[in-house]
């Protein structure tokens, strides 16, 4: 029996076992599950994506968790302060932390696949244990979204390494790659399929471009705003000139099926959705949760990518608040709360 249970090491995960160690939960009461331990697909199916957080944002971030001592110098540290990097630098911190606190917590390599509450304890069982937990935190991560059409579809993963998407044809010059998107993952994959010397990429897409921009006290479209590396790119491409092979078209335009249909491929880089890795019995798969403080039920709660918190800011817009560096603020705000909020019984 545990009094708290980490399900998922990617980077949610790792911040949250980080937390319970730096609020002072002993190593013992703690228990960490997950298949592999190498920061989920962070660092891995998402190596090649560039972040849009700077460096000096990411590595006090980084420092303001670490509480193992001294850590090594890692690449990202000699950036210029204000850049950003690819994931894969980024992961490399990551499972540093990762790594520490192995050391310390109660680590199980699996899948639990089952959870149900039971006099006061949560019931976790995969095919081969069964472990009991006051408190847990679900931390099991997203895919993308698919597209339902009868068109070949390019995996976003492969869309978003552009090492991985030179190795998948020859013919790209013959090619006629249609992009859903207008987010910082679709302009990404704009870019890296422009430079395969495709013969024509169509973007369709439902809103214009925002772009985040800093604004007194609070950044003005923090999580839809393209960033960094996106937002030079569609500044200069999209926003600026855009590219003789490049069309861009509304997903409202009476022409769209039209168009459509000249593409070979398709990509579509809109929004992800909760792996369905973790059956919570009594509740639905389209599990709901408080979208402000991560509760979906007394003792379990929600970080990540998969249950992103709300964030409205002073003009009234609301987005999702994704990222490493906004997971570590959210559980610092709501972890009191967690630690309260449980079954007595």
């Amino acid at each position: 029996m545990y009094q708290w249970a980490v399900l998922g090491a990617g980077p949610a995960g790792i911040i949250a076992v980080c937390h319970l160690l730096q609020s002072k939960v002993p190593a013992n009461d703690i228990l960490w599950v997950d298949p592999e331990f190498s920061v989920g697909q962070f660092g891995t199916v998402w190596s090649r994506v560039w972040s849009n957080t700077p460096m000096a944002t990411f590595h006090a971030c980084m420092q303001a968790l670490n509480i193992f001592g001294d850590m090594p110098c890692f690449e990202f540290t000699t950036l210029d302060a204000t850049a950003s990097c690819r994931l894969n630098m980024l992961a490399e911190p990551l499972m540093w932390l990762s790594n520490q606190c192995k050391k310390q917590v109660h680590i199980k390599q699996g899948i639990i696949d089952h959870i149900a509450l039971s006099q006061g304890q949560w019931q976790l069982k995969s095919n081969t244990n069964r472990y009991q937990a006051k408190r847990v935190i679900l931390a099991t991560g997203s895919e993308p979204k698919k597209l339902n059409l009868p068109f070949e579809n390019i995996d976003l993963a492969i869309a978003l390494n552009d090492e991985l998407l030179a190795e998948q044809s020859n013919t790209w010059s013959n090619e006629t790659i249609g992009v859903f998107g207008s987010s910082h993952s679709a302009i990404l994959v704009l870019e890296n399929v422009l430079n395969m010397g495709v013969k024509k990429v169509i973007n369709f897409y439902k809103t214009p471009l925002k772009y985040a921009m800093s604004y007194e006290d609070f950044t003005l479209f923090d999580n839809t705003g393209l960033k960094k590396h996106a937002a030079d790119w569609a500044s200069k491409n999209i926003d600026g000139v855009l590219p003789c092979n490049l069309d861009r078209m509304l997903c409202s335009d009476d022409r769209q099926s039209e168009v459509l249909s000249q593409c070979t491929q398709l990509v579509y880089a809109i929004g992800f959705d909760r792996k369905a890795s973790v059956l919570v019995e009594g509740y639905s798969a389209n599990m709901q949760y408080n979208e402000y403080n991560g509760i979906i039920a007394p003792g379990l709660f929600g970080l990540g990518i998969a249950y992103p918190n709300k964030k409205t800011d002073a003009f009234g817009y609301t987005e999702n608040n994704v990222g490493v560096v906004k997971f570590f603020h959210h559980i610092q705000r709501c972890f009191p709360m967690w630690q309260r909020y449980v079954v007595d019984p």
